[in-house]
């Protein structure tokens, strides 16, 4: 594969997960709506859960991020 393949497939994965990070930062931001507007408590705790599971996502993206070389963060 040559060097500037690699570099435009690395830029769009790096622009994949940018993307990804964005959403699961509004997941983050409407979750709790979702769960105050509900009135079914079993409603309400999986949005709980389901607001873990999306804070656990935006570390773990964050931190894959952090470890993309600086060249592709442009």
């Amino acid at each position: 594969m040559s060097s500037k393949r690699f570099e435009n497939l690395h830029s769009r994965y790096v622009d994949n997960l940018k993307q990804t990070l964005d959403v699961e930062r509004e997941m983050i931001h409407a979750t709790p709506r979702g769960a105050d507007a509900s009135t079914d408590e079993q409603l309400v705790n999986e949005f709980r859960d389901y607001m873990k599971q999306t804070e656990n996502h935006l570390a773990r993206l964050e931190q894959l991020l952090r470890r993309v070389p600086n060249k592709a963060r442009a």
